[in-house]
């Protein structure tokens, strides 16, 4: 049962928080420019560009305790409406044990992020039970609004979602097994929700309709992540799987994308009955359609619909 949160309005704040790696400044600089042009106030505790080229914590903006204090300060900020990760990179997983997560339940404030932020969202989801939103982070699309049509859409599919007004979506996909299902959504990248096997800040998959992203990974690792989560008994209730974007994935040798999907569907989940989809707009480079953990996911041939009121 998710708990009710609080919408953002004209007006509103986004509190602004590097989970992970840090941003580069000008970037970031673009961004806020481009949420203050949308009618919003920014609050960032920690700059999220303070560690930019610097390696004092590792891959990340700042030690783990300083990330998950500029979270729970953003939290428990009455201005801030909601909580936007600046970006991904890496290092969200190392502040989930600091976090307050009843603290964050009564704050009731959704937080929005993708890529390593999928641990985070998982978390906030599982743990809090709030609305989590596996969407555009502050500096992917934000910067790059005003001059690119994909950067446009995710930033104003995001907007739209968080003032309330697209509770129902729909996405034409490719079938890749026909069939119908409904069930709550799992959202986020591949890797990151392997990273989360066997630890508390895990959830539960049985009934869910699965959506994944991936950037970077060779199609070797794809497979392999597919095949942890089998072997984690992740993928035997699904009630659907909906494949996004696997961007720069591809090798100069051996099986491509293709191929790992081929083996997804025909082997790695051959005994199961649930239905397949393909070519949601969703993930890195290129638009990235938000989508609302928790939120009511149905499929039906190539049609992929969400309910996802915040």
């Amino acid at each position: 049962m998710r708990e009710k949160v609080r919408n953002l309005k004209s007006g509103g704040c986004l509190g602004i928080v590097a989970t992970g790696s840090p941003v580069e400044p000008e970037r970031m600089k673009r961004s806020v420019a481009e949420l203050e042009r949308r009618g919003y106030r920014v609050k960032m505790p920690l700059d999220p560009s303070r560690d930019y080229a610097r390696y004092d914590h590792g891959f990340a903006n700042g030690s783990p305790r300083e990330r998950a204090e500029a979270v729970m300060t953003l939290v428990t900020d009455p201005e801030v409406d909601v909580v936007l990760t600046a970006r991904g990179g890496y290092g969200a997983l190392d502040t989930l044990p600091l976090l307050d997560f009843e603290v964050i339940r009564s704050a009731g404030k959704v937080i929005i992020g993708m890529s390593d932020a999928t641990a985070l969202l998982l978390a906030w989801f599982g743990r809090a039970k709030l609305p989590a939103v596996h969407g555009a982070a502050a500096a992917t699309a934000f910067p790059d609004a005003a001059q690119d049509e994909a950067a446009a859409r995710s930033a104003d599919a995001l907007v739209s979602l968080l003032e309330g007004s697209s509770p129902t979506r729909e996405f034409q996909c490719q079938a890749l097994r026909n069939g119908q299902g409904q069930g709550p959504v799992i959202a986020g990248n591949l890797t990151m929700l392997t990273c989360l096997l066997g630890t508390p800040f895990d959830v539960s998959y049985d009934g869910a309709i699965l959506v994944v992203e991936e950037v970077g990974d060779k199609p070797f690792q794809l497979h392999r992540s597919f095949v942890q989560l089998k072997l984690a008994g992740k993928l035997d209730k699904l009630a659907g799987l909906v494949l996004g974007r696997f961007s720069r994935c591809e090798a100069n040798h051996g099986p491509s994308v293709d191929d790992v999907i081929r083996f997804v569907v025909d082997d790695i989940v051959g005994a199961a009955s649930f239905p397949i989809l393909r070519g949601l707009e969703f993930g890195h480079w290129g638009e990235n359609q938000p989508l609302v953990l928790g939120s009511t996911g149905k499929i039906e041939q190539s049609r992929f619909e969400v309910e996802d009121p915040i």
